[in-house]
């Protein structure tokens, strides 16, 4: 039981039940219940939190990402929740415009992007929809601000090109 506590120590001792504004986010239970997982935060230098992600250690002895990583704008809202696990981005990432907006949505699966991925101006309105195959763009939908799709979407016919999703 000890164990499976101390991974959350850290955000018992920073208050995820409002002790000091703004909060670092309460982390679900880890990804694996037989992986050991630490939580880690960094602050700015009015001590709010710039990231607070969950590490473990691989059996070379180095700490990578495993489980759930967010990043704060300056104002303390959220700029991105990502999911990694044994150090690549693994399941859905979501990222926010400053406005607190969202920005894109986008699901990995061993650190290659995979499926649909989705970004939005920072009004709401769609920006762009792309399909991912294991790191590989497969179609682009680009839209103007207004809605309509643009003259730059495409479809892949050659799926020996890989590009790799920007944020």
């Amino acid at each position: 039981m000890k164990k499976l506590l101390l991974p959350f120590a850290p955000l018992l001792v920073f208050g995820c039940y409002g002790s000091i504004p703004p909060e670092p986010p309460c982390l679900e239970r880890p990804i694996s219940d037989s992986i050991q997982v630490e939580t880690r935060i960094t602050r700015d230098m009015s001590r709010r939190p710039k990231s607070v992600w969950q590490v473990r250690q691989d059996s070379a002895g180095s700490w990578i990402r495993h489980g759930r990583t967010v990043h704060y704008f300056l104002n303390g809202q959220a700029s991105a929740i990502e999911w990694y696990r044994d150090g690549k981005l693994d399941g859905k990432a979501s990222y926010w415009h400053s406005n607190g907006a969202k920005q894109g949505e986008i699901a990995y699966i061993q650190g290659k992007a995979d499926g649909q991925a989705r970004t939005w101006y920072d009004d709401g309105a769609i920006e762009s929809e792309k399909i991912w195959k294991m790191g590989r763009l497969e179609s682009l939908r680009q839209f103007d601000r207004r809605g309509r799709a643009s003259d730059k979407s495409f479809k892949s016919s050659n799926t020996s090109d890989s590009i790799q999703p920007g944020k």
